[in-house]
């Protein structure tokens, strides 16, 4: 037909789209999708779903055509953007009209400069323009809309990312400027992820020799954004290492810590073929623990990940496993848990009772070995029962294919483990060595522990 394009569509590709922009666009209000209908359709509500599809497109996306495509610059390095600029002409021009733009929105602090500036505007003057606004404070930085972040009780703040350094400005709630900023260098940022589900981003700051970090949450639905912005600073600062051999930043700062992992008896199958367990791995990052839980879930051989995503609450996997010489079957749900200090009373009640752990602690840090007892003694607390008795449970020292960076001995981790009477085992998530040797051992254990209460229960039931 000419001038048109008809396609066909389902209606879970509309719903799936209605999800993505809500996501990218939290700020927009979007009318109502049409509901789905989990059964099967009469022509006449097929034909209303239709209209309603009809509707919410129009309403949607009838202003395209009065839309426009806006090209922003996408790099932060001062020395990478002075190299791009000596190899084309028409890189130099669109620098300058953005250079322009931001000065003209005041995200560049201009100062005295304004009115030398003002008689610079000129593209026959684009390269005395910007030698005058490369140096000054807020070029070739990304400022976001003001937002909430847990660092601040009362107001929002602005993100800012630059090349120097990230920033907050601290704003009142309605965006209004309070004349503070914090300035974090991109040495002190030890870790960056997301949460998806709660469309924040968070990053651990280093405080200093006589503080802890602290892990900092920007509420913002550009919260993507952000992460790809520290992604970037990244990329940069390897480019710019191999040019001039001066990174923007230090690429690796880990701040690993252990992981416990316990396990308890609800959910049991009322068939002795097939038995069901929670398990619970808790702790901060940097050992591994979400990409082992994603490895361990997998009945197919995963792709180990190399992005990382803040646990925020609680997040559930499971898998089944066999028993060795049965033919029965525990199937594990793992609970991995946020080691933020805030959710700690919500991840209690959810654990509440367990009956086995694992620890999970990094081979190239001797700091995770050391902190394993303070999961154990945190996890006793949650076991008062079993804590008298000895905890069943494991600990997995991960990281081993990083041989060359290796600073706890095996035999030294093998002691931790008796000392605080648990079965140790290690493991490589990235070359997924030895996953699931660990879990096939408390599976078996709580198959044993199982057995043990049946028999105790018909010996009490046993007629006399």
């Amino acid at each position: 037909m000419a001038g048109r394009h008809l396609c066909s569509r389902r209606y879970r590709e509309f719903s799936d789209l209605h999800s993505t922009l809500k996501r990218e666009f939290g700020d927009y209000d979007f009318p109502k999708l049409p509901g789905k209908w989990p059964f099967v359709l009469s022509d006449q509500q097929l034909d209303s779903r239709r209209r309603g599809l009809e509707l919410y497109l129009e309403k949607n996306y009838s202003t395209a055509t009065a839309t426009c495509i806006s090209l922003k610059r996408w790099l932060f390095s001062p020395v990478l953007e002075e190299r791009i600029l000596e190899a084309d002409e028409k890189a130099e021009t669109y620098f300058f009209w953005n250079a322009v733009d931001e000065v003209n929105r005041g995200h560049i602090d201009v100062g005295n400069e304004l009115y030398h500036l003002k008689a610079l505007q000129d593209v026959s003057k684009k390269k005395e323009y910007l030698q005058g606004v490369r140096n000054l404070p807020g070029y070739g930085e990304i400022v976001f809309p003001h937002c909430p972040c847990d660092a601040r009780k009362e107001g929002h703040v602005i993100p800012v990312v630059g090349c120097s350094g990230f920033r907050l400005k601290a704003t009142s709630s309605t965006g209004e400027p309070e004349g503070k900023d914090i300035q974090f260098s991109w040495n002190d940022i030890l870790e960056y992820e997301v949460d998806e589900e709660g469309m924040s981003f968070a990053f651990l700051y280093e405080r200093g020799a006589s503080k802890p970090p602290r892990w900092v949450k920007i509420l913002s639905p550009y919260y993507t954004f952000l992460f790809e912005c520290f992604q970037r600073i990244q990329e940069e600062s390897r480019w710019q290492a191999e040019l001039t051999g001066e990174p923007i930043l230090m690429l690796t700062k880990p701040n690993p810590s252990p992981t416990p992992v316990a396990d308890d008896q609800n959910g049991v199958s009322p068939t002795p073929s097939s038995f069901g367990s929670r398990e619970e791995r808790n702790g901060n990052s940097c050992v591994g623990k979400t990409a082992l839980a994603q490895i361990v879930s997998s009945e197919t051989p995963t792709e180990f990940s190399r992005m990382y995503n803040m646990t925020l609450g609680a997040d559930i996997v499971s898998r089944v496993l066999p028993v060795e010489d049965t033919e029965d079957h525990v199937q594990l749900f793992l609970y991995s848990c946020s080691g933020k200090d805030f959710y700690q009373p919500l991840i209690e009640q959810v654990l509440k009772p367990l009956a086995m752990v694992a620890v999970v602690f990094d081979v190239t840090s001797e700091d995770s070995l050391a902190a394993v007892p303070q999961w154990v003694n945190r996890t006793k607390a949650l076991l008062p029962e079993q804590a008298n008795k000895g905890i069943i449970g494991v600990l997995i020292g991960n990281k081993v294919d990083l041989a060359d960076e290796r600073t706890v001995s095996a035999k030294k981790a093998a002691e931790v483990a008796d000392g605080l009477g648990l079965r140790y085992f290690e493991c490589s998530v990235k070359e997924k060595l030895g996953i699931l040797e660990p879990f096939e051992y408390l599976a078996a254990e709580w198959h044993k522990m199982y057995l043990n209460k049946t028999d105790q229960f018909r010996a009490l039931n046993a007629p006399v």
